[in-house]
């Protein structure tokens, strides 16, 4: 397995990670920051303040999903520095197989041990 290319391909994930989560949170768009608790403005807005909330329930749900991928990215390129990368993470270190890492260089667990 080329580990310069599982590299660069968990880097470049990184890099769309970290965008995707600046965006998401861009105090510039305003509606990102809107906690369950604001009240709405005027009794009118009722409508549009239960729309904002569910795009924050989203924004958070979409949000965590992100943080847990850049995580297990920073897994793997750390798993790479230190000579563990492919090698399972739950059990007795079974060899992740080289598609599964190459459909998802991130993995750290043999399809056995996918949850």
């Amino acid at each position: 397995m080329d580990l310069n290319k599982q590299k660069d391909l968990l880097n470049k994930e990184k890099e769309a990670l970290l965008a995707d989560l600046g965006r998401l949170g861009d105090p510039g768009r305003g509606d990102q920051h809107v906690s369950p608790e604001a009240p709405a403005a005027q009794p009118g807005d009722v409508n549009e303040a239960a729309d904002r909330f569910e795009e924050y329930r989203s924004n958070v749900a979409i949000e965590g999903t992100l943080e847990e991928r850049l995580l297990n990215v920073e897994k793997a390129l750390a798993a790479i520095e230190d000579g563990s990368y492919g090698t399972c993470n739950v059990g007795e270190a079974h060899p992740i197989p080289e598609g599964r890492l190459e459909a998802n260089p991130a993995a750290h667990t043999c399809v056995e041990h996918a949850s």
